[in-house]
């Protein structure tokens, strides 16, 4: 992968599922970085990752070859730099993005609980407990 270095561990957990699952379906990926179409219709998971995160927020256009051509799946909508498990702004609300989304939405649920735990300090009677 060659993510850009300073990108958030979690950010790429949930990305890698969601170019995985894309090009798994036999989908083809756009990269926009809010300026231009660094990556067009490409299957390359290497020039796709090293375009995400560039800068504060990328847009992915998710396309099936058809014919000679691309139809459009639906899109994601990302912003990096937050918590991680929110890199996920927006995407398109169809079934099929739903289903190619399901294991980063999965894995962002699974982060986002992990952040959301409060540890007690044990002074307070509490005894350390995570809640």
């Amino acid at each position: 992968m060659a993510y850009p270095t300073d990108t958030n561990a979690t950010e790429v957990q949930i990305i890698d599922a969601i170019i995985a699952s894309a090009l798994r379906e036999g989908l083809v990926i756009s990269v926009y970085d809010g300026e231009e179409w660094t990556v067009k219709c490409s299957a390359d998971r290497e020039a796709i990752t090293a375009a995400i995160g560039t800068t504060d927020e990328t847009r992915l256009a998710l396309r099936r070859p058809v014919d000679g051509k691309f139809e459009i799946i639906g899109g994601v909508f990302l912003v990096h730099g937050n918590d991680g498990y929110d890199v996920i702004a927006d995407h398109t609300d169809t079934p099929a993005m739903a289903a190619i989304l399901a294991d980063a939405n999965m894995i962002a649920d699974v982060h986002e609980e992990r952040a959301n735990r409060i540890t007690l300090t044990p002074g307070w009677g509490f005894g350390g407990q995570t809640v």
